[in-house]
C-alpha cells in the first residue's frame, strides 16, 4: 500500500508547505497540493479529482489548514473511503516530521531537518540568555 500526502488550504499556503517538504524530503513522496479559492471559484471539482487519483487500496493522509473551514469541508465526505484521514490545523512543522520519520532512510531529510528545527530555535532564544549561560 502506497501513501499519497494531499495538502489544502486557503490561498497559498498549501504549495508553499508543499515545496518545503520536497526541499527536504525530495522526490520520494507522493505529495499534491490544492491552493484554494485563488480565483473565487468552487473547488468541489479540484477535491474529487484529487481524491479520486489516488487508488482506493492506497493510503490517503489530507492535511487542511482550519478544522470546519470551508476547505476542510469540502474534503469531509471522502473520509468515508478506505485508507483516508483527514487532518486539520496542519503545520509546515508536523509534516516535515512525519514525512521524514515516515521515510526513515532518507538521512538527507533527517538531517536537514533537525539542522532547519537547531536553527529555528536559535533564532528564538535571546542573544542575552546565550551570554548568561
Amino acid at each position: 500500500m502506497k501513501r499519497h500526502f494531499i495538502i489544502a488550504s486557503h490561498s497559498r499556503l498549501a504549495s508553499g508547505m508543499a515545496d518545503t517538504i520536497r526541499f527536504f524530503a525530495g522526490d520520494v513522496v507522493e505529495l499534491t497540493s490544492l491552493d484554494a479559492y485563488l480565483d473565487n471559484r468552487p473547488i468541489e471539482e479540484q477535491v474529487k479529482r484529487l481524491v479520486e487519483a489516488v487508488p482506493e487500496d492506497d493510503e490517503t493522509l489530507i492535511f487542511t489548514d482550519i478544522l470546519s473551514g470551508s476547505v476542510n469541508q469540502k474534503f469531509m465526505p471522502y473520509v468515508a473511503r478506505p485508507h483516508t484521514h483527514l487532518i486539520p490545523y496542519s503545520s509546515k512543522i508536523r509534516l516535515i516530521n512525519l514525512i521524514c520519520f515516515r521515510y526513515g532512510s532518507n538521512r538527507k531529510c533527517i538531517s536537514s531537518f533537525f539542522t532547519f528545527t537547531l536553527l529555528m530555535a536559535m533564532a528564538l532564544i535571546p542573544m542575552d540568555a546565550i551570554k548568561r549561560a
